[in-house]
C-alpha cells in the first residue's frame, strides 16, 4: 500500500515539472524586451525601407497633434483674414448709402433762395412772403425769422459764425445787413448794391460779403463799405466762388482764373492778387466750387467733364502758375449742372443737374450715391452737414433734406 502512494507522488512530480518548465519559459520570453523585436532584414530591404521611409516619413503620436495644433491655427488666421476682409469690403461701401428724402420740412411761403454758411452749421433760407428765415442745419424745424417787406429776396447769405444774414432785394437793388443781436436778428446797414442785376452773393469771412454782376465783382464789408471792386475781364454770366484763401470768377471763358486773397493777422481783408489759372477745359464753366480747406478746386464745364484740381500750390503775385489737375470725369450724358458743394468734410462732392442730384468722391471723382427723377427740378442746393444735401425750388413750400450716408 505504501509502495502504491510512493509511485503515484513520485508519477505526479514527473508530469508537473515539464508543465511547470513551460509555464516559466513563456513568462520568461513574454518579458524578455528583444522577443517583440522583428527579425533582422537584408542590407537591401533595409536600404529600400530607409529610402522609403525617407520620402514617407512614419508619423508618430506627437506629429499628429502638432499638424492638428497647426491647422487649426492655420485654419483660425484663414478666418479671421475672412471676417476682417468681409467687414472691409462691407464697411467702405455702407458709408454711402442711396439718396434718401430724410425730411421735407415746410416753409410759409415759395422759397425764392437758399444757402448755407461755411461749414454747414447754418442754413438761411427766404421766402416769396417777405420773410426770411435762418436755422440750425441740425434742427432745420425751428429757427430765427425776419421780417423783409413786400420786396423779393432773390439772394441770401449768413456768415460762418451764424453772426451775420446778408439779402439782396430784387425789385430795389439794395443790398442789407442783418446782424444777430440776442435772439433776433436786426437791420444794421443798408445800401445800394450798385448791380444791375445780382449773380453772386456770399460771405468771404466773416468780415467780408462777396458781391457778383455781369461786369464787375464787389468786396463789402458788413457796414457795407465797399473795400475792393474791379472788373475781371471775362465775359458776361459771371459768378463766383470762394474759400478763405482764393476767389474765382466763373465764365463763358474756358480758362478759369483764380484770385489769392491776403487778410491781416486779425482776419481783416487786405488785398486781393492774382493767383493761378485752371487751364485745360475747351469751353466755359458753368459751375464751380472750393473745398472748406482751400486746397482743392472742383468745375463743371460745357464741355462735359467735372474736373478736380489742386490749388494747394505755391504762387507768387503776379503770378502765371496753374492749378494742377487732379481727375477728371465726363458728364456729358446728364443736363446742364447748375451747382456743385464740397461737402463740410471734403470728402464728397455734390453736383445738382435739375432734376437729379449726384454725389462724387473725393478725390477719384467716383460716383457714390444719386437721386434722380424728383418731380420738381431743384433750383437750390446746399450741403447742411457732412452727411446732409439740401435742396429747393422756387415752386416749392418745402426744403428737402437727402441723407447720403448710413
Amino acid at each position: 500500500m505504501n509502495v502504491l502512494l510512493i509511485g503515484g507522488a513520485c508519477l505526479c512530480v514527473l508530469l508537473a515539472v515539464p508543465l511547470l518548465y513551460l509555464a516559466f519559459f513563456r513568462t520568461k520570453r513574454s518579458r524578455s524586451p528583444n522577443s517583440s523585436k522583428p527579425k533582422p532584414k537584408s542590407a537591401a530591404s533595409s536600404s529600400s525601407s530607409a529610402s522609403a521611409s525617407s520620402k514617407h516619413p512614419k508619423s508618430t503620436d506627437a506629429e499628429p497633434a502638432k499638424k492638428t495644433s497647426a491647422a487649426a491655427a492655420a485654419k483660425k488666421k484663414q478666418d479671421h483674414h475672412k471676417a476682417s476682409s468681409s467687414s472691409h469690403a462691407k464697411a467702405a461701401p455702407a458709408m454711402w448709402t442711396a439718396l434718401g428724402l430724410q425730411a421735407a420740412v415746410p416753409c410759409s411761403d415759395y422759397v425764392s433762395c437758399m444757402a448755407s454758411s461755411v461749414g454747414a452749421k447754418f442754413l438761411a433760407f427766404a421766402c416769396a412772403d417777405g420773410t426770411a428765415t435762418v436755422v440750425l442745419s441740425e434742427n432745420p424745424k425751428s429757427g430765427t425769422s425776419i421780417g423783409l417787406g413786400n420786396d423779393t429776396v432773390s439772394n441770401i447769405a449768413i456768415s460762418a459764425n451764424g453772426f451775420y444774414l446778408a439779402i439782396y432785394k430784387a425789385f430795389t437793388k439794395e443790398l442789407e445787413i442783418y446782424t444777430k443781436e440776442a435772439s433776433a436778428f436786426n437791420k444794421t446797414a443798408s445800401s445800394p448794391s450798385g448791380h444791375s442785376s445780382l449773380r453772386t452773393l456770399h460771405f468771404l469771412s466773416n468780415s467780408v460779403v462777396v458781391t457778383c454782376d455781369e461786369t464787375c465783382v464787389k468786396l463789402w464789408s458788413t457796414s457795407l463799405d465797399v473795400l475792393h471792386k474791379w472788373n475781371p475781364c471775362q465775359l458776361s454770366n459771371n459768378s463766383v466762388c470762394s474759400c478763405s484763401k482764393f476767389l474765382c470768377v466763373l465764365a463763358e471763358m474756358p480758362d478759369t482764373r483764380i484770385w489769392g486773397i491776403q487778410s491781416s493777422p486779425t482776419g481783416e481783408f487786405h488785398k486781393i492778387e492774382k493767383a493761378l489759372l485752371a487751364l485745360g477745359h475747351t469751353r466755359g464753366v458753368l459751375c464751380g466750387n472750393f473745398s472748406l480747406d482751400g486746397k482743392l478746386f472742383a468745375t463743371a464745364s460745357k464741355d462735359g467733364t467735372l474736373r478736380l484740381w489742386n490749388v494747394n500750390v505755391p504762387y507768387t503775385a503776379p503770378s502765371s502758375e496753374s492749378a494742377k489737375e487732379i481727375t477728371r470725369i465726363s458728364i456729358a450724358d446728364l443736363p446742364p449742372p447748375i451747382s456743385l458743394s464740397f461737402s463740410p468734410s471734403n470728402d464728397a462732392i455734390a453736383v445738382l443737374f435739375g432734376p437729379s442730384i449726384h454725389v462724387y468722391s473725393v478725390p477719384y471723382l467716383k460716383e457714390v450715391t444719386y437721386f434722380n427723377g424728383y418731380p420738381i427740378p431743384q433750383t437750390h442746393m446746399t450741403w447742411s452737414s457732412p452727411t446732409t444735401i439740401t435742396s429747393t425750388c422756387t415752386t416749392s413750400k418745402s426744403l428737402l433734406f437727402w441723407t447720403t450716408k448710413d
